[in-house]
């Protein structure tokens, strides 16, 4: 197929990392219900590259006349130096002749798949489980409901602590702050949404979690209660790891009794990017699976 010079008014460019000519690369495709309502992962490869679309030999499955039409999403996906690279792209032609091939349109910026980000290690340690403040329907950080007892001085304990219990009772809400009543929750935690018997505005308490296994990309943690942490919640970890401290934010996926110990739970918890210390975690990753390898522990 000869290669068209220039780009063709209102098509895309090809993203950069495109796989070269004659490379090796897969096809992705969702085959509808009534073919199976499943994922093809069909091996092809480049045969040119036509203002800014990839032009691969078309694969061949059972179904291909029917589901291999213009406007089919698809992704590619391919090797190279720097791990597996994915892109996203649209099905614009197909092309029969004495090689059939697909013209497909890029739908997304080339993008990296690291493996290694997901695979998980066991890990011991302590890590403090902090919670971020949750943004009010403005956008803007919700301000703690209650004072936290801790920064309070020592003289305005006895009218905080009467101010609280009527809160709590629904006879009355915490007054605004005054230079007395510090507004903000300190170190101890942050207010967010109250649990089953729990009063509105309850501070949410740090908590305290033992590591359970660890990746480039999450962390499971293991405690006594999960309390505050419900799934989407986002959350502080901070912990030690070789080279230094990690203070990282974090969402929970899931929090379940663990199945191998009694009276714990299990919280997943996925980091949020950025990961700065992405290198460290990734080569505690590679050491802890060497030195399981070693042990014959796989």
């Amino acid at each position: 197929m000869a290669r068209t010079a220039g780009a063709a008014p209102g098509r895309r460019t090809a993203p950069p990392g495109w796989p070269a000519l004659n490379s090796r690369v897969h096809v992705r495709v969702h085959l509808p219900e009534k073919l199976g309502d499943r994922e093809l992962e069909l091996p092809t490869r480049v045969e040119d590259e036509v203002d800014g679309a990839l032009v691969v030999a078309a694969p061949t499955f059972a179904g291909d006349l029917h589901v291999a039409v213009p406007g089919l999403p698809v992704a590619v996906s391919w090797s190279s130096d720097r791990g597996r690279c994915v892109v996203d792209a649209v099905l614009v032609r197909v092309v029969r002749h004495r090689v059939s091939c697909w013209e497909l349109e890029p739908a997304s910026d080339v993008r990296t798949e690291q493996r290694r980000r997901y695979a998980r290690v066991r890990t011991s340690g302590h890590v403090r489980v902090l919670p971020v403040p949750l943004p009010d329907e403005a956008g803007a950080h919700r301000a703690p409901a209650r004072p936290a007892l801790e920064a309070a001085p020592l003289q305005a304990l006895p009218a905080l602590r009467r101010v609280l219990r009527a809160a709590a009772d629904g006879r009355g809400e915490p007054p605004a702050a005054t230079p007395d009543v510090p507004p903000t929750a300190g170190p101890a935690g942050a207010a967010g949404p109250a649990g089953p018997g729990e009063p509105a505005g309850a501070v949410e308490p740090e908590l305290t979690a033992a590591f359970v296994d660890l990746s480039e990309g999450g962390a499971c943690l293991r405690l006594a209660e999960p309390a505050w942490l419900a799934p989407g919640r986002r959350v502080r970890v901070l912990f030690d790891l070789a080279g230094g401290p990690v203070d990282q934010l974090a969402e929970v996926v899931r929090a379940a009794p663990a199945r191998d110990v009694a009276d714990r739970h299990d919280v997943v918890l996925a980091f949020v990017e950025p990961v700065p210390a992405a290198d460290r975690l990734r080569q505690h990753v590679m050491r802890t699976q060497i030195d399981n390898r070693r042990r014959g522990d796989r």
